[in-house]
């Protein structure tokens, strides 16, 4: 027989997430970057970043499909002092280039009906796991094909918000915040906590 895996409600993450109201939050983020080679290397910490994250939900009134609306800012950061990259060493190639910091463009997520999560008495966690392959524009670049041949890039976002349970469980559907918010490369925290 097969174990039941346990979700909650678009609604619930949404509540948990940026609430129900339309209001623009803002978090601040922390973490590492890493590099995972396809080849028998390991994974390499290439750097920090500390970034804030500017977001807000709605509610298609159609189809009362819930969208987390998004932009993003990201400083990368030396992991051994802290300090903002200027440069960085390539720890394959062994060239040093300068560092451009990250503005990224507005991001639209629709979100699921349901999403997967871990549940207990006090404390819960949702998974909200984001995996990429997009066609590769530094592949057909002369000047960085050598860098990047691949066809494809792709990448891994693993979000693990962490909240009380209390947050999503007790009605009204009124309470907006929980938080902090934690993911394996990244700690995610509102400027109110709760």
């Amino acid at each position: 027989m097969p174990v039941p895996k346990p979700t909650i409600t678009d609604e619930q993450f949404v509540k948990i997430r940026c609430g129900l109201e339309g209001k623009t939050y803002y978090f601040e983020a922390t973490g590492a970057m890493y590099a995972h080679p396809f080849d028998d290397d390991e994974p390499q910490h290439l750097f920090d970043f500390l970034g804030v994250d500017i977001s807000r939900c709605l509610q298609d009134p159609a189809s009362s499909q819930w969208v987390l609306l998004s932009r993003k800012l990201s400083l990368y950061l030396d992991p051994k002092t802290g300090d903002r990259l200027r440069h960085w060493t390539n720890p394959w190639t062994g060239e040093t280039l300068n560092v451009m910091h990250r503005s990224y463009d507005y991001q639209e997520f629709m979100i699921p009906k349901e999403l997967p999560a871990h549940i207990a008495p006090e404390m819960s966690a949702v998974s909200l796991d984001v995996n990429g392959k997009l066609p590769n524009p530094l592949a057909a670049n002369p000047k960085y094909a050598a860098y990047s041949p691949e066809k494809y890039l792709q990448s891994a976002d693993a979000y693990k918000f962490i909240f009380r349970r209390r947050f999503w469980q007790t009605p009204p559907l009124e309470l907006a915040i929980a938080g902090p918010w934690f993911c394996p490369t990244t700690a995610w925290g509102p400027g109110n906590p709760g």
